[in-house]
This record gives C-alpha cells, structure tokens and sequence, in this order.
C-alpha cells in the first residue's frame, strides 16, 4: 500500500543545495553540523543534498575489504580513497557520474515511521527515474533499483536521534568498469549499471538534478522548495569541496 503524504504539506518547506564535488569526509563533517542544527528548528524542514564525490570507497554496515577486487596498491595508485561508515548496506563505490541524493529530515515529519519515510523516498526516486525515460525492466530489491544493466540506484539510510542519514546514490554516467571491481552485493552477485546505459544515449547529471529537484521534496511532502549552489558551511579547494572547521 502507498504511503500517506505527511500532514500539513503546504506549511513544510524544503532546501535543496548543490554542492559540486564533495570529499566524502568532507560530507560527513557536513552532514554531522546540519543535523545539530536541525535540533533547534521550530519547522520542520527537509534539507536536500544533491553532490558528488571523488573516487573512493564506503564500507557500509555489511560491507568488508573482502568485496574489493584491488590490492592496495592499486587503490593508492588510482587515489581511491577507502572509508568506513555508518550507512546502511554493503561498500558503494563513488565516482564523478554517481549522484548522491542526501535528505537530512526529521522523522517527526512522518510520524516517526521510518518505513513510511523509505517508501515514499523510493517512489520519488523511482517517479524520477521514470521520467528520464528509463521503465523497462526496472525492480527494487533490499539494496536499491535494478535495471537490464545492472544496480542503478543504491539504498544507504541510516537514522540516528530520530533524523534520517546519508540516502541513496544514482549511478547516471560513472565509469561502471572501475565500478564492477567492488562488490556492493556480493551475494546476489549484482554488478553496478547506469542510467546511460538503460536509456542507451547520454544522460547528464544536471538533467537528473532537474528532475530530482521538481519531484522528490513534493514526494516527500515538502514542496515548497529553495534551491541553493553550495552551502555556507563548505569551501572549495583545487576544484573540491571540503567542509569548513
């Protein structure tokens, strides 16, 4: 069954940053500072991070070194970063082509149903999805949407006091062959895929952004939407951004 949209919807706003090329580490930081704020909002407020990261790899809660098909060596050579985090899932390797979608929201907004939340997310990725044209064959499994080439969409929510955490990645025109040498579900042996190569022509990530910008805080009941280049709280450095101390 569908899920209900949250109460009140008209009075709940939404901000929307886009902010580059973000280091990992550097979200994380960032990600960390924007949730303490919002313990003192009055409103309720989502906080919508549209970016992308550097090449490198996040070991999630069920992830292990043992899904990396690179030796070391080859890591530092290439600069592949590696990092344990807290998010849900396996290892998620990042690359300029993946958009990370990060709504940092309070689940009081959904009536502390946290299910509520993921379903409504799901289906305003997936309404975004659609409407870049790509339908065919696509499902969902416990780790994301899957397409005729592969993992398209990969699922990574965590909460913590209550407020959701990191999000979901979208895989649009990455290099998929550095990609497929980590395992994100080595059990169900699922290799990444892209949105490119589902619509078999180019598709760029401003038009992804675009879209996710028009659907998803709707989605989630937030449409009141204020879109911002960057945050306040970051700065670029030699073309990426780390989060200010």
């Amino acid at each position: 069954m569908s899920a209900s949209l949250p109460q009140a919807e008209n009075q709940r706003s939404s901000q929307v940053y886009l902010t580059g090329l973000l280091e990992l580490e550097a979200w994380t930081e960032l990600q960390s500072q924007v949730l303490q704020s919002m313990a003192w909002e009055q409103a309720e407020r989502l906080h919508l991070f549209l970016t992308e990261h550097p090449h490198g790899v996040s070991v999630g809660r069920h992830g292990s070194r043992a899904h990396f098909c690179m030796p070391s060596d080859e890591l530092r050579r290439r600069e592949i970063s590696v990092a344990w985090k807290d998010h849900a899932g396996g290892c998620v390797f990042h690359a300029p082509g993946q958009l990370a979608v990060y709504p940092l929201v309070s689940l009081n907004a959904f009536d502390g149903d946290f299910h509520v939340f993921e379903e409504m997310f799901r289906q305003g990725l997936e309404e975004c999805v659609w409407s870049l044209g790509v339908r065919h064959r696509t499902a969902w499994d416990a780790r994301g949407l899957l397409g005729r080439s592969g993992r398209l969409i990969t699922m990574g929510i965590t909460v913590q006091d209550r407020a959701v955490r990191f999000g979901a990645w979208i895989n649009v025109c990455p290099d998929v062959r550095l990609m497929r040498r980590v395992a994100s579900d080595p059990e169900a042996g699922v290799r990444a895929g892209s949105l490119t190569l589902e619509r078999r022509r180019p598709v760029t990530m401003s038009e992804v952004r675009s879209h996710l910008i028009e659907q998803l805080p709707a989605a989630l009941g937030f449409p009141r939407c204020h879109v911002y280049t960057g945050h306040p709280w970051t700065r670029e450095r030699d073309g990426v951004v780390w989060s200010l101390p």
